[in-house]
């Protein structure tokens, strides 16, 4: 948690620029980011929100997590997940595609859309690979942070 909250700390550096704002963060992703069996206050979106008010940061967090949802899935809700005032994204998927055997080509082309699609939108984006999924290529390719 603490790499989580010191990347998204760097991001609202540039999601706050001079302006005084409540700075919208979106937490995007499958059953990790949505806190499955746990209470959703425990769920991590709701706690690095709390962390972050603790240090003095004017944030809210949306827990956009669906357990089970695969990138396919995410491209699908993409709109309805990230709303139009959201400063920064934590895009946390590609588990559940592993599960399903989807092919690696195709999980990485919907990351790099999810991705590309956030970074015209100039929303800063945070992308996390969880156990032995390696996306750094993709972090790399697009130029945004990375955390495993």
């Amino acid at each position: 948690m603490r790499t989580l909250i010191a990347i998204v700390i760097g991001l609202l550096a540039f999601a706050c620029g001079a302006q005084a704002k409540t700075i919208h963060i979106v937490a995007f992703g499958d059953s990790a980011t949505e806190g499955w069996l746990v209470d959703p206050k425990d769920a991590y979106p709701a706690q690095l929100q709390r962390m972050l008010h603790a240090k003095g940061y004017d944030v809210s967090v949306t827990n956009a997590g669906i357990s089970g949802d695969t990138t396919k899935g995410a491209l699908a809700r993409f709109d309805e997940a990230i709303g139009p005032d959201t400063d920064i994204a934590i895009v946390e998927f590609g588990t559940n595609d592993l599960r399903m055997h989807v092919p690696a080509a195709a999980m990485h082309k919907n990351l790099t859309e999810i991705v590309q699609t956030l970074r015209k939108r100039n929303v800063e984006v945070l992308l996390i690979g969880l156990g032995s999924l390696d996306l750094l290529a993709i972090a790399k390719a697009n130029g945004i942070p990375y955390a495993q």
